[in-house]
């Protein structure tokens, strides 16, 4: 376990945001989720790494990064920031010993038209973080059969979920672990071993179900330099996920990221 962690905090105040890491989608916040504080270590690579807050994305996965026919106009003063942090373990934003690497923001007048979105980039090496992970030396994705191909992928693991058995998702998530593995040093053999106690436990619980895997409403999304393909429908949503409960709340999500590995196709993130 790493005793210092890279956490990347991102808050948005009246916009959507999206931050992005090398390429890669991190995390969408919303006017309902303002915050989000995670580590980032598994999307780092040696040399310099790219940090990417898309302020007022497309509505869609896949148009996020296209520019929009109308302007974004904020009813209120709005804002948005990604900021790098260094912390020891169990430490907090406010703790003496964290030290802020970055921190990069957007602010918009209410009222005021912007060309949306709005990119905010920063670029930096992060000295003694980052792998060359295997999954950048697979091919890209660029054909109407490899995003089939990955469809049939999910629904696989979506079916092994529905009937309590994770090992098509394991099987198919070995380099995930191994990725996980290298950049908080987790042991692969007992993540796996949560992985199948937490499905185990899910699909005894009444009414637990899994999201249909619908190619229409899916919206697959090349990323990562086009190693990458981001498994999410329309609505940001993973589309690995259980069903919404009575009360709106979803059971579990696993969002994946898959790759080309070794010639098959690999969860790697």
């Amino acid at each position: 376990m790493p005793k210092e962690f890279l956490i990347l905090e991102t808050t948005v105040d009246n916009c959507t945001a999206e931050v992005q890491v090398n390429g890669v989608p991190f995390r969408l916040l919303t006017e309902l989720s303002t915050l989000d504080s995670r580590p980032i270590h598994q999307y780092l690579t040696p040399g310099p790494n790219k940090f990417t807050l898309v302020v007022h994305p497309g509505p869609t996965p896949g148009s996020a990064m296209t520019e929009q026919p109308e302007p974004f106009v904020p009813k209120a003063p709005a804002s948005a920031t990604m900021r790098l942090m260094s912390m020891p373990q169990g430490a907090f934003p406010e703790d003496p010993g964290v030290r802020e690497l970055f921190k990069q923001a957007w602010n918009g007048t209410a009222g005021k038209p912007v060309k949306a979105p709005v990119l905010v980039e920063h670029s930096m090496e992060i000295p003694g973080y980052g792998h060359r992970w295997e999954w950048l030396e697979g091919a890209s994705f660029d054909s109407a059969a490899s995003f089939q191909a990955v469809i049939e992928l999910i629904r696989e693991c979506r079916d092994g979920f529905s009937r309590g058995d994770p090992e098509p998702f394991l099987a198919r998530a070995e380099v995930r672990f191994r990725v996980m593995s290298l950049a908080y040093g987790l042991d692969v053999n007992s993540e796996m071993a949560r992985v199948r106690a937490d499905i185990k436990a899910l699909s005894t619980e009444p009414g637990f179900q899994m999201e249909t895997i619908d190619a229409q409403s899916a919206d697959l999304r090349v990323c990562g330099g086009g190693k990458l393909m981001d498994c999410v429908d329309r609505s940001w949503e993973p589309l690995l996920r259980s069903t919404k409960k009575p009360n709106g709340l979803i059971r579990a999500r696993y969002p994946a990221k898959v790759a080309r590995v070794g010639g098959t196709l690999q969860i790697v993130l």
